[in-house]
Order: structure tokens, then C-alpha cells, then sequence
């Protein structure tokens, strides 16, 4: 009977195989048939909830263990380098916290959730964070620190958060050192340009609507996505325009 051990680093080794065979075990013929990027992102997703299921099952499990089989001493709660649950860091100026759980030091507590807010409320907290709960800027969170359906929003926020800065055409350091009414002035004016982008056919009056100005930012996500389709049918049918007129034109 394998000892405890021998089990961990069993399930540790089998790990970069188990991914390449839950892949290789949705095509045919080792990869001869076409697989979509969203297919593979989801098999990813998959194979990180079972690992974050056997983490959590381990660090129970070494929790629990009788006091001669795990030796003297208490199991630190993080590795002896990292500081203690709800340390704190020195951000730009500012005060955040870290939260040690799942065996590594997080910006965000275990349980926390990804707000659902406006586009303009995401821009203060992509850029300042949650300062009152010690939570720093949201760009720096990374998908290892939420759950599933959180790090889906991380994910769509970023997209979002990407066009907007990209549009003003500074660096986000740059736009952090801005006062705060010069930062709602480029956000308002970089968000109303986008607009146009995400609404071609809509009239100047709409984007002054407080309900165009309430988005939520998974709804602008979404136009996004559909402007980047649109846009790519129209670079595809002008390109097809061209070809058949320079076959048109006679030798």
C-alpha cells in the first residue's frame, strides 16, 4: 500500500499527462480535427477545479493527520518566506492587504467576489482598487486568486479595461498619476469614442443617456466582442470587393 507520501507525488507526476490526455481525448486522430480556442480554455477550467479540488483535499488532509505521522510541530499555515494571513504591502503610496490561503499569499480574501458594476465604477477600481477593504488595484489581480465564475469577470473586465486604456493612448501608470477629476474627464471622453465604435448607427444623443452611462461592463464586454466580429466581416467582404474587381479589370 502506498504511503501518504508516495500518493502526493503519484498525483503530482500524473498531472502534465492527465492534461494532455483530457485534451487529446476531445479530437480525433491526436489533434487532426480542428478544436476552437474556447474548447481548450474550458478543458483548462476543468482540470483547474480538479486541481484546486485535490489541493484543498490535501491541505485538509495534512491538517488532520495524526501528530507522529506529520512529525513535531504544527503545520505552518503558508511556506516560512511568505508573511502571515492578512499581511499587508506598500502599494504607490498606499496600504493593501494579503490574504494566505490555498497555500499562497492572494490580494483578495478566499470567498471574495468580482463586483458587477459600471463600466466607470470598473475604471476606479481597475486603477485605485477597493482601498477602504485593503483590496489593491484590480489590474493586478491574476486568475489563480478567484474562483470559476470570478475569474471569468477578471477575464472580461480586463478585455474592457484593455480597450479603454488602449484608446487613450497612455500607459495605466500614467493615467494612475492623473487627478482624479482629469481621470473622469479621460475616461468619459475615451468611453464616449468607444461608444461609437460599439453603437456605429446610433444618434449623439443616445450616448448622453444616464442609461447608456450605466452600462455594466459585462454588457460592454459583449458589444465588444460584437464589434470585433463586425469589424471582421467587413474587412473580409472589402477584401473580397477588391479581389473581384482586380479580376474584373481587363489585361
Amino acid at each position: 500500500m502506498a504511503t501518504f507520501k508516495e500518493t502526493i507525488l503519484l498525483k503530482m507526476d500524473s498531472q502534465p499527462q492527465d492534461m494532455c490526455d483530457a485534451i487529446l481525448g476531445q479530437l480525433q486522430v491526436n489533434g487532426a480535427v480542428p478544436i476552437t480556442a474556447q474548447q481548450i480554455t474550458g478543458m483548462f477550467d476543468t482540470f483547474r477545479a480538479e486541481n484546486d479540488k485535490f489541493r484543498t483535499e490535501l491541505l485538509s488532509r495534512l491538517e488532520t493527520r495524526p501528530q507522529a505521522e506529520r512529525g513535531a510541530g504544527p503545520i505552518p499555515s503558508a511556506p516560512n518566506n511568505l508573511p502571515a494571513t492578512n499581511t499587508t504591502i506598500e502599494l504607490d503610496g498606499h496600504t493593501f492587504s494579503m490574504w494566505t490561503w490555498g497555500s499562497r499569499l492572494h490580494p483578495v480574501p478566499q470567498n471574495w467576489v468580482f463586483p458587477i458594476c459600471t463600466t466607470s465604477v470598473l475604471w476606479d477600481l481597475w486603477l485605485d482598487g477597493k482601498r477602504n477593504d485593503g483590496i489593491q488595484p484590480f489590474s493586478f489581480l491574476k486568475n489563480f486568486d478567484l474562483n470559476a465564475i470570478n475569474y471569468v469577470r477578471l477575464s472580461k473586465a480586463r478585455t474592457v479595461m484593455e480597450h479603454v486604456i488602449a484608446k487613450t493612448e497612455k500607459s495605466i501608470r500614467n493615467i494612475r498619476a492623473l487627478s482624479t477629476a482629469d481621470r473622469d474627464k479621460l475616461f468619459a471622453d475615451t468611453f464616449h469614442e468607444l461608444a461609437h465604435r460599439l453603437y456605429p448607427n446610433k444618434p449623439e444623443a443616445y450616448f448622453l443617456d444616464p442609461k447608456f452611462q450605466s452600462l455594466c461592463f459585462l454588457r460592454v464586454y459583449d458589444l465588444i466582442k460584437d464589434a470585433d466580429k463586425r469589424d471582421k466581416r467587413e474587412r473580409a467582404a472589402a477584401a473580397t470587393a477588391a479581389v473581384a474587381e482586380a479580376a474584373a479589370v481587363p489585361e
